[in-house]
């Protein structure tokens, strides 16, 4: 038997900060701001549609497309579209990224928002 007071985690490899420029409680439709990613594997289905801004290092999104699985990179001035329901991964190398998502009430409109195991 464990017992849950016994069990010593550790942090997932690399880091990922997130700062919100604004979000649902002060803007209506949209909601924006930046993010730090290094050596991370964030798996996600977005709830959204997204643009990112790639400001510096190297931007890497895995995502699944026509049952086909792809990886993007994109580096300084690049801008990706992640449409709603994109199932992904996101990662990077000392990367950051201004993002701007839509609609801004994307966790009230969910009824399940879930992290995804990947594998």
């Amino acid at each position: 038997m464990m017992r849950f007071g016994e069990i010593e985690m550790e942090p997932p490899p690399g880091e990922c900060r997130v700062a919100e420029a604004a979000c649902s409680e002060n803007a209506q439709s949209m909601t924006g701001g930046w993010a730090f990613f290094h050596e991370c594997n964030i798996a996600w289905r977005v709830k959204y549609d997204e643009f990112i801004f790639v400001l510096d290092g190297e931007f890497i999104l895995e995502f699944d497309c026509d049952k086909e699985s792809r990886k993007l990179i994109a580096q300084r001035g690049d801008v990706v579209f992640i449409p709603e329901n994109t199932l992904l991964k996101y990662k990077g190398k000392n990367c950051t990224v201004f993002y701007a998502l839509a609609p801004a009430n994307w966790k009230e409109a969910s009824k399940f928002v879930s992290f995804l195991d990947f594998k």
